[in-house]
């Protein structure tokens, strides 16, 4: 299932490596908006980055 939708791939992701991914709602052209709620960032995702955009520039 997370290979059919990207943004369940991610969630999973952070989920794995320590993180509290949840929905808070979603944007003007219908894309679900989530960010993570853990206290600091989690150990184990410190120097990894998930946005493929950021990773091209």
């Amino acid at each position: 299932m997370a290979q059919a939708n990207p943004l369940l791939g991610t969630l999973a992701v952070m989920e794995s490596t320590g993180g509290e991914p949840d929905v808070i709602g979603e944007d003007a052209d219908g894309r679900v908006i989530c960010c993570d709620h853990a206290p600091q960032s989690p150990s184990a995702r410190r120097s990894r980055c998930s946005d493929r955009a950021l990773v091209r520039v």
